[in-house]
């Protein structure tokens, strides 16, 4: 299937979607963050399952990097109880 800008000017919106990589909503966000990284996208249409079109929400770089910088916060702080410079 060759993306919008591959296909012409005769290329529909259905086009440019079918060639759209998803994600979906119970996958890993590190899966997801590498999905983007391969297609060098800042976001990512979020689908109700593998192969649907139904779109359910969107993801974005930002909204991905949020866990990892809650897991660092959380350290930071424990590290700080310890007395760990």
């Amino acid at each position: 299937m060759l993306a919008a800008h591959e296909a012409g000017p005769d290329a529909t919106v259905g086009d440019a979607c079918q060639s759209t990589p998803t994600a979906c909503p119970g996958e890993s966000c590190r899966r997801v963050a590498t999905r983007m990284a391969r297609h060098r996208l800042e976001r990512l249409p979020v689908v109700r399952e593998a192969g649907s079109s139904l779109l359910v929400g969107n993801v974005a770089r930002s909204d991905l990097i949020k866990p990892t910088l809650t897991h660092f916060d959380e350290e930071e702080k424990r590290e700080r109880v310890r007395g760990l410079p």
